[in-house]
Order: structure tokens, then C-alpha cells, then sequence
């Protein structure tokens, strides 16, 4: 993702016009910055930085913030993915295919997988909170496992697979497509 002089750059505007709409973008987490302000790491679904949620779009893979986030990437951009993750607990691979341009799923490995969609309050950043504790799982005992081990008292809700996708499609799937429009 771009630093900001070269944002401000390729959009044909001063790095002073470009400052506070980053700010406002920011301050209401549509996008994430360094630590530094300087340069764009993240703006949701996605990430720069390697994460666990690796997304294939044809040619081109991505690192999704979360496990949800992978999910709702391919109705977003209207076509079939291919995330590539792993259990939390145990490492596994954890692989879902899409079809139907991203509305529907065509495959999981292991069948038994699922999510782990934590609710962590907090007034910052989704992607250095909520997406972090958001995560695939092999099955409902290693969930289980992985819960009782690092907060077992943490709200949340254990999605199928199914039920995620859905969840990520509310969130971004009509997002390019409206904003098109």
C-alpha cells in the first residue's frame, strides 16, 4: 500500500489535502496507518502486512485482516477466492473455496472447520482488535481448546463456515459495487 507522498501523487493533489482525509478515514476505521501516519498498512478487508488469512483473486493473493474479512472478499469484488488459512489451535491448514462470484461456498477443508468470530470492545482500531481474536479452526473441539486456553470468558459467536461467509458478505460485498454505481 502506497506511502502518502506517493497517494497525494498519484491522485494529483498536495500531501496537505491528502493528510486529513487519511485523518478522517482513520478516526472513523475505514483505514490503518503506521505508526507514524505515514503510510497506509491496511484498509479493511486487507492488510500489507503478512497475516494468517492468505486470499487468492485469480492471479493476485492477498493477506486478509481477519477470517471474515477473507470471506466477504470475494462477493466484494463480485468473483470466486481461494483462502488459504489454519487452525488457531493446532496449525492445520484450514483451505475454503468460494463460487458463485464469492456468494457461495464450494469447498472447505477440513469439512468440520469453523470460525471464532471474538467480540473485543474497544474504541480503536478493528484490525488491531477485533480481527485479531476473528480466526478459522479445524474443528469445534480445537475452538473449544484454544478458547479455554486464552479467554475463556471472551464473548463472541462460533459461525459455520457457511455463517461466516455470510457475515463477511453483509460487511463488504456490495461495497465496490455501490460505489461504482
Amino acid at each position: 500500500m502506497p506511502a502518502i507522498d506517493e497517494l497525494a501523487s498519484r491522485a494529483g493533489v498536495s500531501e496537505s489535502t491528502i493528510r486529513p482525509i487519511l485523518a478522517s478515514l482513520k478516526a472513523r476505521d475505514l483505514v490503518i496507518l503506521d505508526a507514524d501516519d505515514e503510510r497506509i498498512v491496511g484498509a479493511y478487508p486487507w492488510t500489507d502486512r503478512a497475516s494468517e488469512h492468505r486470499v487468492s483473486l485469480g492471479v493476485r493473493t492477498l493477506n486478509a485482516l481477519c477470517a471474515i474479512d477473507a470471506l466477504g472478499a470475494g462477493d466484494m469484488y463480485g468473483r470466486d477466492v481461494e483462502i488459504r488459512s489454519h487452525c488457531r489451535a493446532c496449525d492445520a491448514p484450514v483451505t475454503v473455496a468460494t463460487s458463485d462470484r464469492g456468494r457461495a461456498v464450494a469447498d472447505v477443508r477440513p469439512g468440520s472447520a469453523v470460525v471464532w468470530s471474538g467480540v473485543r470492545l474497544t474504541g480503536g482500531c478493528a484490525a488491531n482488535s477485533m480481527c485479531t481474536i476473528i480466526a478459522f479452526f479445524c474443528d469445534d473441539a480445537h475452538l473449544e481448546a484454544w478458547r479455554a486456553e486464552h479467554d475463556p470468558e471472551a464473548r463472541g459467536f462460533r459461525l459455520s463456515i457457511d455463517e461466516a461467509l455470510q457475515v463477511g458478505r453483509a460487511i463488504f460485498g456490495r461495497s465496490l459495487t455501490e460505489a461504482a454505481s
